[in-house]
C-alpha cells in the first residue's frame, strides 16, 4: 500500500495538507491505518507521524475522533509517545477531540496512556493535556457538547 509514492503513507492527498494516514483516520479505516503504520514502522518514518494539516491536526487528533480507531491510536503512541501532548492550532491535544465528539473508549485510552505516562512530564506539560491556554478545560468542552459521560474528567484537572 502506497509503496509508489516517494513518501508512502506520509504522502499530502489533501488540499488541507493531509497525508494518506490523516485521511485514512479521519475516514476511520483502521485496518488501512494499522497497514500504513506497519509501512511507517518498517520504512523509518517514524518521525513522519508528527505533521499536522491546516488545522494543525496530527493523525492522532484525526484518530481521537472514533472509538473504532483506539487500536490504531495505541500503535501510533507506540511509535510517536509525543503525538500525546501535540496541540493543534486550537491550542488542543487529541484528549480535547476525543471528548468534543464524545468518544468515551478513546477517551479512556487516552486518559490511559496520560496517567502511564505522567511521571515522566513535567506537571505544567501533565496540566496542559487538560486545558488550554484560554482555560478552557477539556471538562468544559464535554459540557458545551453535552458528552456527560465522560465520568473521570473532573478528577484530574485540579
Amino acid at each position: 500500500m502506497c509503496e509508489k509514492l516517494e513518501k508512502g503513507p506520509l504522502h499530502q492527498l489533501s488540499i488541507h495538507k493531509g497525508t494518506v494516514l490523516h485521511v485514512a483516520s479521519y475516514y476511520e479505516k483502521k485496518n488501512v491505518v494499522l497497514k500504513l503504520l506497519d509501512q511507517i514502522g518498517n520504512n523509518n518514518r517514524i518521525n513522519g507521524l508528527t505533521l499536522v494539516s491546516d488545522v494543525g491536526n496530527t493523525v492522532l487528533h484525526d484518530a481521537a475522533a472514533s472509538d473504532q480507531m483506539v487500536e490504531a491510536a495505541r500503535k501510533m503512541l507506540c511509535l510517536a509517545p509525543e503525538l500525546l501532548v501535540h496541540r493543534n492550532y486550537n491550542d488542543e491535544t487529541a484528549l480535547f477531540r476525543a471528548v468534543r465528539f464524545g468518544k468515551i473508549q478513546m477517551f479512556d485510552f487516552l486518559e490511559g496512556e496520560i496517567q502511564g505516562r505522567k511521571v515522566q512530564m513535567e506537571e505544567d506539560e501533565w496540566k496542559r493535556i487538560y486545558r488550554r491556554e484560554d482555560g478552557t478545560t477539556v471538562l468544559h468542552i464535554a459540557v458545551l457538547f453535552e458528552h456527560f459521560g465522560q465520568r473521570s474528567l473532573s478528577l484530574h484537572l485540579n
